[in-house]
Formats: structure tokens, sequence, C-alpha cells
């Protein structure tokens, strides 16, 4: 077998791999719970939004977090915000309290807890017990808005979520697309460096192609997104009954555990054009990190309750990514082995890196930003350039499913 062959038979696992992962995004999760009139109690639409947050050691960005809010909040009637400040060792609580001062009385809110074990979630179910306590029964007709502390807020936002929950009653929620920015590194006014710029262009174009898959899935999202998503208060306290809490407080990915309780229920998740920018990891040590704890969570819900053959081709899906990550490097040591040899077969090289090329940019144009930059162009179109952050994220996914198997217990793995 030449090495063009070689190639070809690459490409082919490739092609083959992403047809599985495609048919997997394609499938609905499964209604667990049919025989409960959950959704014909939550048929209502909220005319009025609360916000909350939990914030972790994020000095640097609350204020841009809470001032994006707080200007949309009478456009988008967001009566008021709750900022949940758990296990923070910098001044996050500090810069509230004095933002507080110039804000209109009462409205924004700040709940303090030195010590959560479980985190984020933990946080988010405090916030949520304590509104619920404040707004007593007229609670249930309000809209929640759940966002990051990283993350800043754009107008439209509780308006398309209102248009939503008219036209599709059985929805829960509304997923907020969000775009990457390096806000903390703006705020900081530190010029980023060649390997940050790298950094962040690979991710802006992994996001873009993203975006192609989540239109395919867009009237049921399969994650309500994390940094902002806008509930029903009405879904979000029937989920409490039924569970033992909002957000699962034994789970790494507690937005996907969420999710799935939802649609467990009944409930649709949509999602939305409606977008939010959210702070870019920044360096290599960050998006490990995140990406470990996205990927790893995943696994270990999917291993522990799968429901019907969405999840199970989720749960393949995961494992077959090695088969990705060889095929990719086959590709590459073929192509470099062909062009350094004694007789370089340069067309035989050309045009099957140049067919994936092609592809890639395509993909890329048909989601990607406005501000899109020649940089990003060229890393996606270049053959091979893309193809070292793929390696990378998918050398993850190998190092979650070996770790995967000593993990018996999910809470507090990680942040």
């Amino acid at each position: 077998m030449n090495a063009t062959a070689w190639i070809f038979l690459a490409v082919f696992w490739i092609i083959v791999s992403i047809i599985i992962m495609t048919i997997g995004e394609r499938q609905r999760e499964k209604t667990t719970m049919t025989k409960i009139d959950v959704v014909g109690r939550c048929r209502n639409v909220p005319n009025k939004f609360i916000a909350i947050m939990a914030a972790y050691n994020e000095e640097v960005l609350i204020e841009s977090a809470v001032r994006s809010i707080y200007d949309l909040r009478i456009v988008d009637n967001i009566v008021s915000l709750l900022v949940v400040v758990n296990n923070t060792t910098d001044s996050t609580l500090e810069v509230l309290e004095e933002m507080a001062k110039g804000l209109e009385p009462g409205w924004l809110r700040t709940m303090n807890i030195p010590v959560e074990p479980a985190k984020k979630a933990g946080a988010l179910n405090k916030g949520f017990d304590y509104l619920r306590d404040c707004y007593g029964n007229d609670f249930v007709n309000y809209g929640i808005v759940a966002l990051d502390a990283d993350t800043v807020m754009l107008s439209g936002t509780c308006e398309k979520a209102k248009e939503v929950f008219r036209l599709h009653p059985e929805a829960a929620s509304l997923s907020v697309d969000y775009r990457l920015k390096p806000i903390r590194e703006i705020l900081r006014g530190r010029k980023p460096t060649l390997i940050q710029r790298v950094l962040y262009a690979f991710q802006r174009i992994e996001y873009a192609m993203e975006r192609t898959f989540k239109e395919a899935q867009r009237p049921y999202i399969k994650v309500l997104s994390g940094t902002c998503t806008v509930f029903k208060a009405s879904a979000l306290l029937e989920v409490d009954r039924y569970y033992e809490n909002v957000w699962p407080t034994d789970s790494l990915v507690e937005d996907y555990s969420l999710t799935r309780n939802l649609q467990a229920l009944g409930f649709k998740t949509p999602g939305s054009n409606a977008t939010s920018l959210t702070d870019a990891p920044m360096s290599v040590k960050s998006l490990y990190k995140q990406r470990y704890r996205w990927y790893l969570g995943t696994l270990l819900v999917l291993r522990e309750d799968r429901r019907g053959v969405r999840d199970l081709f989720d749960y393949a899906k995961i494992f077959f990514q090695p088969v990705m990550l060889l095929s990719q490097l086959a590709v590459l040591s073929v192509a470099v082995l062909m062009l350094l040899g004694p007789n370089p077969d340069t067309l035989s090289w050309l045009i099957p890196t140049a067919v994936v090329g092609v592809a890639n940019l395509l993909f890329f144009l048909r989601n990607a930003e406005r501000d899109t930059t020649v940089f990003e162009i060229i890393l996606v179109g270049v053959p091979f350039l893309l193809l070292f952050y793929a390696l990378f994220i998918e050398a993850i996914y190998i190092k979650i499913i070996i770790d995967s198997f000593s993990i018996k217990n999910t809470r507090n793995v990680g942040w």
C-alpha cells in the first residue's frame, strides 16, 4: 500500500468518525417521566426576570459582569441580581459591596459563603433557595437568568426568551450562545503574547465550527450554556421537587446534568441566536483544566446514568476519540514521510491535504464571527496547523478515559 492510499484510509476513518458522532447528535433525549404532567404546570411566560450568578475569585471580572446586567435592567425587565460569593480568597465581595453603593438601592444582593464544598452548584442552589424565600408565591411567575461571573450579558436576551416561551410552552429554558473574548487580559491592560494569540484563535475557530452542529440541534440543545441561560422559575421548582437539587452537586458538569433532568421531566431545552461574551482561557494550563473538567464530567455522567440511544452514542463517542487521534497522526506522519522521502510525491500529498484544508475553511466561515482575522483564516486553511490543536484536545480525551477508571466518586473532582 503506497503513501497516498494510507492518507485516504486515514481520511476515511476520520469521515466515519464524524458520521458516527453526527448520528449521535441527532438522537433525542429520552423522557423518563412521561406519566407526570410536569410540563403542563409550567406553561407560563415570565415578564420579569431575576439574575443569579456564583462568583469564585472574580475580583477582576465581576464588575463588568454586574454592570452588563444592570444596564439591561429596564430593557430586559431584570428586577434584581443575586451574586453568591463562594470559597473566595480575593476581594470579590468588597468589589460588589462598593458597586452596590452606586446602583439602584436593593437591586444588587450578595450572599457570602466562605466554605461551600459543592462549589458552583452548591452556591447556585443556596442562592435559588434564598430567592424562592424572598419572592414567596410570586416566585413561580419569574424568569431566572443564570450566568457566570466572567460573562457579559448582551441586550435582548430576556426578550428572546419570552418569545421562545410564547412559541414553545413546553420549553423550560433558553440557552444563550456565547462568543469568546480575552476579557480578563483586556481589563488588566495586558498585551497578549504570541502563544496566547494562537491559543485564543484556535478556540474561536473551534467554537465557530461547533456552532454548525448546534444549528442542527437548535430546537433541542444537549447542554444548556453555563455561561448564560434563561430559565422559567416554575420549571426549576419542578426540578427541585423531583431531584435533590436544582443544580446537581455530585456532577462536575452541573449544567449538563441539569439539562438532562429537565429533559427527563418532559421539558424542551431550546437554543437560540442570542449571544453573550465570556472570558477565554489564555494559557495552556487554564484551557487544559477547563476541558479536563468538561470531558471527564460528561464521561462520568454518561457512565453512571445512561438514558436511551443518544446517551449510548455520546458515551461511545468519547471512547472513539483515540481513533480520531490515531487517524490524524497517520495523515500527518505519512505526509511528512512523503515529503522527506527519496522520491517526494508532492502532488499525491497536496490533493488530499488541500481538500481537507478547503473543507475546514468552508466549515469555519459558515459560522465565523464578524471580527474574524486573517490570522485565524490562515490557521484553518493551511494544512495541519489546525491539526496540532485537535491533537491537544483529543489527548485530553485519552487522559480522562484513563483517569475515569480510577474515579468512583465524582464529588469535588476539580472546580
